[in-house]
């Protein structure tokens, strides 16, 4: 379980998104039959301007308690100063994770860095991740794997949730996906229909906002269920259409 951001920005991303957004590791919602409250097994930020990378990573294990809240971590500040100061535009991907499956690492960390592309998930594939490693992780190498396979990357996201579907239980396959100059936002959940939301807004032509939450008062869409929007390097979005 998580909290997922996505900004897709022209011009230079305003850091107050990241800072508004960090407040959901204390306060965001939580599955329904979750009794305790926060986002702080750890967080993590890309930025996608040709190769993704990096900006801030933490996980409880590696980095503590507090450095694995977002809300309390100096390196999250450190990344939002940063944004700021060297004026970033293009994706960025933001996660907050509660863990359900898979040890409390980075390497269970999202979003996750493979080749070309990045990724979140929120939800459980149930078992599918094994030997401390989470369901998120293997969901997003059966990803890429298909897409590499089949060479188109719709048709590979078709197959992995066919595969996924056929083979195991899940509670969510809500999933957001991006490489330099393209972004997939993914809905797909069994249980828990206002938990599992993925919404989006263009506060200007140059930004688009995908949240799970209606932080800001945006006009919002929200993506159906087992639907997929699409975005190109025009900000045009295309969809939602059925998977």
């Amino acid at each position: 379980m998580c909290r997922m951001l996505a900004m897709i920005n022209r011009k230079p991303l305003p850091a107050s998104y990241l800072r508004d957004f960090r407040r959901l590791s204390v306060d965001g919602r939580v599955s329904r039959n979750v009794k305790t409250s926060g986002h702080k097994d750890g967080w993590g930020i890309v930025h996608i301007d040709g190769q993704p990378a990096y900006l801030g990573h933490k996980a409880l294990l590696d980095d503590g308690a507090v450095e694995a809240d977002a809300s309390l971590s100096k390196d999250y500040g450190r990344v939002c100063a940063d944004v700021e100061e060297k004026r970033l535009a293009g994706i960025f991907l933001v996660h907050l994770r509660k863990a359900s499956s898979g040890e409390k690492v980075l390497e269970n960390t999202a979003p996750f860095i493979e080749s070309e592309w990045s990724f979140s998930h929120n939800g459980t594939v149930y078992e599918l991740g094994s030997g401390g490693v989470s369901d998120s992780r293997v969901l997003f190498r059966m990803l890429v794997g298909k897409i590499t396979e089949m060479g188109d990357t719709v048709e590979g996201i078709r197959a992995t949730v066919s595969e996924i579907r056929v083979n195991h239980k899940y509670s969510s396959m809500t999933f957001l996906l991006a490489k330099s100059g393209s972004f997939y936002a993914y809905r797909d959940y069994n249980q828990d229909e206002d938990y599992y939301l993925i919404k989006y807004a263009s506060p200007e032509d140059s930004m688009l906002v995908f949240s799970q939450e209606e932080i800001w008062n945006l006009k919002w869409n929200t993506i159906p269920n087992r639907s997929m929007v699409m975005v190109g390097k025009d900000l045009k979005v295309e969809g939602p259409f059925k998977v």
